[in-house]
């Protein structure tokens, strides 16, 4: 499992506008973008996406009541069960 400072950083640096949730577009742009920085602990990899469509699954699947935004709540609950379903 994710640290939560670790989660917070992941979720503010794909936060392209700062608004304080995610949409599906700022998401896959933000993981497009790190995904080029493998070294990176932002990085699309290192956070166990495959590809794209990966990115878009998790984002429907964070989207918890469907409002087309994730939250950190959201957010880190998500990451931390997709954390311990690959351990």
């Amino acid at each position: 499992m994710a640290s939560d400072a670790d989660l917070r950083q992941l979720f503010d640096s794909l936060d392209l506008n700062r608004n304080g949730v995610l949409t599906r577009g700022e998401l896959i742009t933000a993981l497009r973008v790190k995904g080029r920085q493998a070294s990176d602990s932002n990085s699309i990899t290192f956070w166990g996406f495959k590809d794209l469509d990966d990115v878009a699954d998790f984002f429907d699947q964070s989207d918890v009541d469907h409002n087309r935004e994730v939250t950190y709540e959201e957010f880190a609950k998500a990451m931390n069960a997709r954390k311990a379903a690959d351990a």
